[in-house]
């Protein structure tokens, strides 16, 4: 893999097919100061910690609904017991990055299937 950006290459970064990937030693260096920096600040606080795994919880809830069937957001609400706010939010995400998308109307709702889950996109 050959740099083709100066400032990239003296940062231990290479390109591949246009894309930025790190070197081992890169990779440590970031993963020693993140790690220095959150010690620094007093780690990650617990409501951060709460919210992170919350929001974990609810996106995995609403992907293992939509794998039975097509759903809308009130059947998924009802489904995963979470509001409705809640799973527009969580909807929207998915669709933008693809492992949801529209599947018809029921009603006055749309139906959205589940094209791929987030295991699948890594």
């Amino acid at each position: 893999m050959d740099c083709s950006m100066p400032h990239a290459r003296e940062r231990g970064l290479k390109t591949h097919n246009d894309r930025l990937c790190m070197t081992e030693k890169t990779k440590d260096y970031y993963k020693d100061a993140l790690r220095k920096f959150r010690d620094n600040r007093g780690g990650v606080p617990d409501a951060l910690k709460k919210y992170s795994s919350n929001y974990r919880k609810a996106r995995k809830q609403i992907i293992e609904s939509l794998k039975e069937s097509c759903l809308t957001i009130p059947s998924i609400a009802e489904t995963t017991g979470l509001e409705k706010h809640v799973v527009m939010w969580h909807i929207a995400g998915l669709r933008k990055y693809g492992l949801v998308e529209e599947a018809g109307n029921e009603g006055d709702y749309v139906k959205y299937v589940l094209i791929r889950s987030n295991d699948e996109s890594h």
